[in-house]
């Protein structure tokens, strides 16, 4: 297997995880809703866990995604659809670090946003990646 591929698997993996992250947070908080408090602080503690997480795979997917598109275009960087998908990854973050500086009030709602954009712009990527070569 060359590795752009591998690399593609696992930065859609990385997405998945990080997208993941808030279908669990909505879970749990509908599933644990009138539940002994014991039970919905022990499983809001995983979810802290799994912020953390996320912020590591968010930086890994930047990174993974970057070297995915250098190795898939043969050692050089041209537009794609892999470039516009890299760079709504790049939103994604800023927007993240924006509102966690208290720049970007509602930034969750922003970045949720960017995000459902990026899952629009990798379907884009999967079904016709040479589209603007």
């Amino acid at each position: 297997m060359e590795w752009y591929v591998l690399l593609a698997w696992v930065n859609v993996g990385l997405a998945a995880f990080n997208a993941g992250l808030f279908l669990i947070k909505w879970a749990i908080k509908r599933a644990s809703q009138g539940k002994e408090p014991a039970i919905r602080k022990a499983w809001m503690q995983k979810i802290q866990l799994f912020s953390k997480i996320h912020r590591l795979t968010g930086l890994l997917l930047i990174v993974f995604g970057l070297l995915h598109g250098y190795l898939a275009l043969g050692n050089r960087i041209a537009w794609h659809t892999g470039m516009l998908l890299w760079i709504s990854i790049l939103l994604i973050f800023a927007i993240f670090l924006l509102g966690k500086a208290k720049i970007i009030k509602a930034w969750v709602q922003w970045h949720r946003i960017a995000d459902l954009c990026f899952w629009g712009l990798l379907l884009l990527h999967l079904l016709n990646p040479w589209l603007f070569l």
